[in-house]
């Protein structure tokens, strides 16, 4: 599905399924998602997805694009902007996801979510502007991993978006088709650029910390920080100082600006 333009639909501008392939679309103005889909080897590539849920009539399931059950898919050098929701979001069940080298900026909601899926990268994507509509724990992040294990975030530049890079890790029930354990293990966060003037960078929970942030192996490091005037900017074990930060063991070479 190649060149066209896709605008004004009542629901999702596109589902897509097994072996698709959506490239160079323009997916504007459809009141719940751009695009969406399920299914094995998809490659979404080289998309504008702009101003969807611009009737805000969507509520929680609505924004730029939202995928689920899905193998192997491929999100790749998009540009989803301006949606009332996330920008681009896999959420159930979705496994071996790479997003890279898409730029997602003034979405409400976070840039990148995976979100209750498993077994991602996450990388050199650009996120600018993101979440401001999401005020809780860092539901405003430029990239947001929750309750998703082995997910790998790296090259990534996040600027002034309401968080910067948040993990979460909540009380979630198990679906009778979950492919996966919807525990946020093995985070891997490296090597990225995060400019905050608000919010927060790190992990969030609401079960006792003492997996999340120890033995679960969720880690940051050789980020690069550009912070504004505040004296909060991390989350680990509540909302902490750089120097706290750093006494947990986060970034251990990461760089401060």
């Amino acid at each position: 599905m190649e060149g066209n333009e896709i605008r004004y639909n009542q629901g999702i501008g596109v589902w897509s399924g097994t072996g698709w392939r959506i490239v160079d679309n323009f997916l504007h103005h459809n009141q719940q998602y751009g695009l969406g889909g399920a299914g094995a080897g998809t490659l979404i590539e080289g998309n504008e997805i702009a101003f969807n849920n611009y009737q805000n009539t969507g509520g929680g399931d609505a924004g730029g694009s939202k995928w689920v059950h899905s193998t192997n898919l491929v999100v790749r050098n998009n540009y989803s902007h301006d949606n009332r929701g996330a920008g681009l979001h896999t959420d159930g069940n979705n496994v071996n996801t790479l997003y890279e080298g898409n730029r997602v900026e003034n979405n409400t909601g976070p840039g990148i979510k995976h979100e209750v899926s498993c077994d991602a990268v996450i990388r050199n994507n650009t996120a600018v502007s993101n979440g401001f509509g999401r005020t809780d724990w860092v539901d405003g992040a430029g990239i947001l991993v929750m309750n998703s294990p082995n997910v790998e975030v790296y090259g990534n530049v996040v600027r002034n978006n309401n968080d910067g890079i948040g993990g979460i890790h909540s009380t979630r029930s198990h679906s009778t088709d979950q492919r996966c354990e919807i525990d946020l293990k093995n985070f891997w966060v490296h090597d990225n650029t995060i400019e905050m003037q608000v919010g927060h960078t790190g992990v969030v929970m609401n079960v006792d910390h003492a997996l999340v942030t120890g033995s679960w192996n969720n880690r940051f490091d050789r980020n690069t920080y550009q912070l504004g005037s505040g004296s909060e900017y991390f989350a680990w074990q509540g909302y902490i100082t750089t120097t706290d930060w750093k006494k947990a063991g986060q970034d251990p070479n990461g760089t401060w600006k």
